[in-house]
C-alpha cells in the first residue's frame, strides 16, 4: 500500500498540540552535528557491540549543584532523616506519657468527686 505525502500529512498529529516540555528541534546545522558524530562513534567502535549512543537528549542543569547527593551526602542525609524519626518518636512518646498521666490525674479526680 502507498501512501501519497498529504495522506500521509492528514495522519500526522497536529505538532502545536504534542505534550512535551523539550524545546523545539535544533537547527540544520545541530542535526548535521549530531548526525557526524553518531556516524564517526558508530565508525570507530564498528567491531564493539557494548555501547549506545543517544542523540538530541535533553541534560537538565541546576545552578544549586548535583541532583544527586554525593556517597557522602547520602550518608549525611540518612542520619540526619534518622535523626529526624527519632525525635519525631521522642515527641509522640512524650505527648503519649502526657495524655495518660492527664487521664490518671482526671480518674482520680472523678473518684475524689464520686466518693
Amino acid at each position: 500500500m502507498f501512501v501519497t505525502a498529504q495522506q500521509l500529512e492528514q495522519q500526522m498529529p497536529d505538532a502545536t498540540r504534542l505534550l512535551s516540555d523539550e524545546p523545539e528541534m535544533e537547527t540544520s546545522l545541530h542535526y548535521m552535528q549530531l548526525l557526524l558524530l553518531v556516524t564517526s562513534l558508530e565508525w570507530l567502535w564498528q567491531d564493539k557491540n557494548d555501547f549506545f549512543i543517544g542523540a538530541n537528549l535533553t541534560i537538565y542543569f541546576s545552578p544549586e549543584g548535583e541532583l544527586i547527593p554525593t556517597p557522602e551526602e547520602a550518608a549525611r542525609l540518612a542520619q540526619e532523616q534518622a535523626k529526624q524519626a527519632q525525635q519525631a518518636e521522642a515527641k509522640a512518646n512524650q505527648s503519649e506519657l502526657r495524655s495518660q498521666r492527664l487521664e490518671e490525674q482526671l480518674r482520680k479526680c472523678v473518684r475524689v468527686a464520686f466518693s
